[in-house]
């Protein structure tokens, strides 16, 4: 990506997930939930090109995961690793499909009806949302006030600003927080199993981020 486009990353608030760091917390989250992979729908939307959900290495054993993201040129990416490596080709569903050419917004929604995006998809596969959610997700940093690209603005839906406040709405990664939280909130209403897990993986500074 940065030989075709060098600003691409920092535009879009993308800074992919080291491999080894990957490795270490997905050991980590084995360590305290080890059965995430066979208890749980594993989903994480802003899966980049995939470093975090396709590291096979590691102990999870994901018996299905969810990957979504705005930009489709990722999408297409990640799809590629996953169907390349034995230990997820047919075990993912990529959202929205590659073939559509069209990336999901993880922030105009509101949870119910990103929800119902993501068990329309899974249907078709023959997929059935009838575990708990565990969000494994590395979120976006950058914060539209950053000079070193130009802005790039999304639609927040109010649901997200209800929760982090309008002065917060500019920080994607405060409404990626707020977003998964909500969604989390808004499974059992959906028929999806209680219990959702919100999996964090971040630079610990952003941790400060007021929600």
């Amino acid at each position: 990506l940065d030989t075709v486009d060098p600003d691409f990353r920092i535009k879009h608030g993308i800074f992919f997930t080291d491999l080894t760091l990957s490795k270490f917390v997905m050991w980590l989250v084995k360590q305290h939930i080890p059965n995430l992979g066979k208890n749980y729908l594993v989903i994480d939307p802003a899966c980049g090109s995939g470093n975090l959900v396709t590291n096979w290495r590691s102990p999870l054993e994901l018996r299905h995961k969810v990957v979504s993201e705005i930009e489709p040129e990722l999408l297409f990416a990640v799809e590629q690793r996953m169907k390349g490596d034995q230990w997820h080709n047919g075990k993912f569903t990529v959202v929205p499909k590659v073939s559509e050419g069209k990336g999901l917004n993880f922030l105009d929604k509101s949870a119910a009806e990103y929800l119902d995006v993501i068990k329309e998809y899974l249907a078709e596969k023959g997929q059935k949302p009838d575990k708990p959610i565990a969000f494994l997700c590395n979120p976006p940093y950058r914060n539209d006030d950053d000079q070193t690209a130009e802005g790039v603005e999304y639609s927040v839906h109010p649901s997200i600003l209800s929760l982090t406040g309008n002065d917060t709405a500019s920080e994607r990664y405060c409404c990626f927080l707020a977003q998964m939280k909500l969604i989390c909130e808004q499974a059992k209403e959906n028929g999806i199993p209680d219990d959702s897990v919100l999996l964090l993986f971040t630079e610990t500074s952003w941790l400060n981020r007021p929600i």
